[in-house]
């Protein structure tokens, strides 16, 4: 058996894998992600490790824990962790949602210029990546950053908890979600680190994400109760991780993934960036240190943000009776989002409740629901939700095309995709036929990577021809997806009008500080 273990944005997600009988048992534990004022966003790494002993102690219930032959480890990009000179927390991480170091993202553009940055990395300077987030520690917190001796990622850390100790390594394609990696030479940018004062003896050294990195140590094998000296396989970024579980890995192949972030990704032969910075760009886990392939993705900011605000700023009477019926409270809002008519009768909801990622990676956008009329319920908001996060991915779609990238077939995965109504909306949103894989977790991912990791696959295409089982297809209606493309006129035109007021509402706020 293998354990594939995922320290995403919203919480733990753990798989167990026998690939011998294609069967997977799965756990999840929420941690808090911390908002100390508007626009920024920090965990605390040690939620991470208590939630990930909860959720694995979970799924190993009435399992032989002896069985587990190899587990791997992936964590959501970009997150830092600052270790002093024992090996203790110096400050909470800050995560890829946070929005803080804007004007830092400004001084790399400045001094490097944002095309150089993109022809080493990859990738556009933007909050989200891990330079401009420790630049801002730098200047803010310079106290913390003398006393750093160790930059951890965040699958690193946990690792470091499992095994007890720092061996100062992580996998590529971690790396490459630093903005300090050059993706061309494979190894960190000295260009990069000189010119923004980053020592690199204090980043990790990059391997490939395959290799054998450890073992379970006798303390955190009492705490997870797993067996003393299990295997640890690198592992790898969770966004690198998900291709594997959507089966997506082969050039042509595409996913959508509901989840924090809403994400378009489209598999390719050799990377893809776009130089006017738009998308991201990584490769697959590494096999043998090389990639077996590339994807190009973009993200939105508040995908499943938007429905967890919304479920806790106004439907505490579903969340309440879910608990007296052992339920989930997004079912129940579900339910009620079907009482309400595709288009909710025209009322637009605009995701922007932290800014935008991807195709405006603007700060400044602010969160919005327009159309509204007395003849509105909570039902037509709930329905709005839903349908103005699909018109937020759709919005990047441009792209691709713009970058010669042409999907082929679509997957669709992500805690958003356990809804059958939510799969539904944007199966007739885009106006494709959507493949729901049955196990379709990062971690899902991870556990398989930890199979190739002790030679139980060749390669993923042999894992994932052996394991990738489908739960279901959603085909689109030719005259919903009609009617939802004049909408989405809309929805645009509505974005670009408000952009000045948007920024004038930022400016306020940020005033309140």
């Amino acid at each position: 058996m293998l354990l594939g273990i995922d320290i995403g944005t919203g919480g733990c997600k753990v798989t167990l894998l026998d690939p011998n009988r294609g069967w997977a048992k799965t756990g999840f534990k929420e941690y808090t992600t911390y908002h100390p004022r508007p626009a920024w966003s920090e965990q605390d790494p040690d939620e991470w490790y208590s939630s990930m002993v909860d959720a694995v102690r979970n799924v190993l219930k009435d399992v032989d824990c002896r069985r587990i032959e190899a587990l791997s480890i992936d964590g959501q990009t970009h997150a830092a962790v600052l270790l002093d000179e024992n090996g203790k927390l110096l400050r909470r991480s800050i995560i890829w949602t946070d929005k803080r170091s804007v004007k830092q993202v400004e001084e790399i553009k400045e001094r490097m210029g944002g095309e150089r940055i993109l022809e080493i990395t990859y990738n556009p300077a933007q909050p989200l990546f891990t330079l401009p987030q420790l630049m801002w520690i730098m200047e803010s917190e310079p106290e913390t950053w003398k006393r750093t001796r160790a930059i951890l990622m965040a699958k690193d850390y946990i690792r470091y908890r499992l095994t007890g100790e720092i061996d100062n390594l992580t996998d590529y394609t971690d790396a490459m979600g630093t903005l300090l990696f050059d993706a061309r030479k494979f190894r960190w940018s000295r260009e990069i680190c000189d010119e923004f004062g980053i020592d690199p003896s204090l980043l990790p050294k990059p391997v490939s994400s395959d290799v054998l990195v450890g073992y379970v140590s006798k303390k955190a094998a009492e705490e997870l109760r797993i067996a003393e000296g299990t295997p640890i396989i690198m592992g790898c970024h969770d966004v690198s991780a998900e291709p594997i579980s959507a089966g997506a890995i082969n050039d042509g192949d595409a996913f959508i993934k509901l989840a924090t972030a809403g994400v378009i990704s489209v598999t390719t032969s050799l990377p893809k960036p776009d130089m006017r910075g738009r998308t991201v760009t990584y490769c697959l886990p590494t096999i043998r240190d090389n990639p077996p392939g590339w994807f190009t993705k973009t993200a939105t900011t508040s995908c499943g943000v938007s429905y967890r605000w919304f479920r806790d700023t106004f439907c505490q009477t579903e969340v309440l009776k879910a608990r007296e019926e052992n339920r989930s409270a997004y079912q129940l809002m579900d339910e009620l989002a079907e009482k309400a008519p595709p288009g909710s009768m025209v009322l637009i909801y605009h995701p922007y409740l932290d800014g935008e990622g991807a195709p405006y990676y603007d700060p400044d956008l602010r969160g919005s629901f327009i159309g509204i009329t007395s003849s509105h319920g909570r039902e037509h908001f709930c329905r709005a939700v839903l349908e103005g996060v699909a018109f937020s991915i759709l919005d990047s779609l441009e792209i691709f095309r713009e970058l010669g990238v042409s999907p082929r077939k679509w997957s669709i995965i992500g805690g958003g995709a356990k809804s059958r109504l939510w799969c539904q909306i944007v199966s007739d949103i885009f106006g494709v036929e959507l493949v729901k894989p049955a196990y379709e977790d990062a971690s899902f991912g991870t556990a398989i990577l930890a199979g190739v990791g002790i030679g139980l696959f060749k390669d993923f295409n042999e894992a994932v021809e052996q394991l990738l089982m489908i739960e279901r297809r959603i085909a689109p209606d030719p005259k919903r997806h009609e009617y939802y493309m004049k909408i989405f006129k809309i929805y645009r035109m509505v974005r670009r009008r408000l952009d000045d007021v948007y920024r004038e509402i930022s400016r306020l706020q940020q005033e309140l500080l």
